[in-house]
């Protein structure tokens, strides 16, 4: 194991000119330099404390500022990189799609209802509630690809997925 020892030097340097006599002109000479060392004492613990937090603190600032910065980068990649979600015309749909339509609004409104009104973190939770949600998922898991309208089939899968995540939540 090795030790480093830190001390206290101060250095000091001094240049100096000299001035002409009959002239308002500096004329520098050689410059001197004095260095003074004070004595090589060591630092007390309380000061190699202070230099250690501020150098962690300096590699914590540091690193938080890059973290930022690529956050940031992200950010703007992201806004620039993301598609328009598509919108969701029921003029334009096929003859099937409004019936799905029909019978995923019978299924989804009273689970998001009840989702919505209460909060499981709080109160009592309907101890079916969960499958019920799977149930729900269940049965649009595969009838959703049968969708034609891609904005449509968006609009059921995101809930679907939401739905599956708040599963896990009622589980923990």
């Amino acid at each position: 194991m090795s030790s480093v020892r830190t001390t206290n030097e101060k250095i000091f340097a001094v240049k100096t000119t000299i001035e002409g006599a009959n002239t308002s002109d500096t004329f520098p000479t050689d410059d001197v330099v004095e260095v003074v060392k004070s004595e090589n004492q060591p630092k007390t613990p309380k000061a190699r404390i202070e230099d250690k937090i501020l150098v962690s603190g300096k590699a914590a600032t540091d690193a938080w500022g890059k973290v930022m910065e690529t956050l940031a980068d992200d950010m703007e990649k992201g806004k620039a990189d993301q598609p328009e979600k598509p919108r969701l015309v029921i003029n334009k749909l096929s003859e099937n799609d409004p019936l799905f339509l029909k019978r995923f609004r019978e299924g989804a409104k009273p689970l998001f209802k009840y989702c919505i009104d209460n909060d499981p973190s709080a109160e009592a939770t309907d101890l079916f509630l969960s499958d019920n949600i799977t149930d729900f998922i269940n049965s649009w898991k595969f009838e959703y690809r049968e969708i034609e309208d891609y904005a449509f089939q968006t609009l059921v899968k995101d809930p679907m997925d939401i739905l599956s995540e708040y599963t896990y939540y009622l589980s923990v």
